[in-house]
């Protein structure tokens, strides 16, 4: 159109065009998936010229293949992006297949723990596992295994109020915690010292349960 008779512009466009000293100027539209997902803009500085049929013609050709080129550009991002998930996702299945396999042939107690902390780390992109285990009036818990060694092992403590796993024994709620070591009130003051010691900044408890 021409920027300052056409009356599909508002006044504000008018004069911004204006000020970008555009005489005349075609918007030609790129769909992707019948989507509009933006434009491309012709424009014409030179009082005495004009857009013209013939410029919208060969503007729509090219933007034609703008449109099936984002489509296909945009169609492979999602591909890749699916492939990377697959990949993903089968590289934690054989992880999980190989640690089931370890967990059916652990012949102690100790030796299932330790399986199980030495590949949690890796399968689930965390630093640290342990696991820990209550005594027989829930009061105190004692490090069982842990990965990597952060010196923890065989360590015991008592389980005090508020604490995640007193959470556990007097709500009987046993639905994962994510404890940020900072912020939660979960935490006493002695447990969160002890995790900020080992630098520790998020904490996910899961609890282990014995039919």
């Amino acid at each position: 159109p021409d920027v300052s008779a056409d009356e599909r512009i508002e006044a504000l466009s008018r004069k911004a065009f204006n000020d970008l000293g555009i005489h005349s100027m075609a918007i030609l539209p790129i769909v992707v998936q019948n989507q509009l997902i933006g434009g491309v803009g012709l424009d014409i500085y030179a009082q005495d010229r004009s857009v013209t049929l013939e410029m919208v013609e060969v503007g729509q050709i090219v933007t034609a293949q703008i449109n099936l080129s984002l489509q296909n550009v945009r169609l492979l991002k999602d591909l890749q992006a699916s492939a990377a998930r697959l990949s993903n996702q089968v590289d934690a299945l054989k992880t999980l297949n190989q640690l089931a396999s370890r967990i059916n042939a652990a012949q102690t107690e100790l030796e299932l723990f330790d399986n199980v902390v030495q590949a949690l780390p890796g399968l689930l992109n965390v630093d640290h596992c342990g696991v820990v285990l209550l005594n027989n009036d829930k009061s105190k818990g004692q490090v069982v295994s842990e990965f990597p060694f952060d010196g923890a092992n065989n360590l015991t403590f008592d389980i005090r109020e508020g604490d995640p796993l007193d959470t556990f024994v007097r709500t009987k709620d046993l639905s994962p915690l994510k404890i940020n070591v900072e912020e939660d009130k979960l935490l006493s003051d002695e447990s969160r010292a002890f995790l900020r010691g080992s630098g520790t900044k998020m904490v996910m408890v899961v609890p282990l349960t014995v039919l």
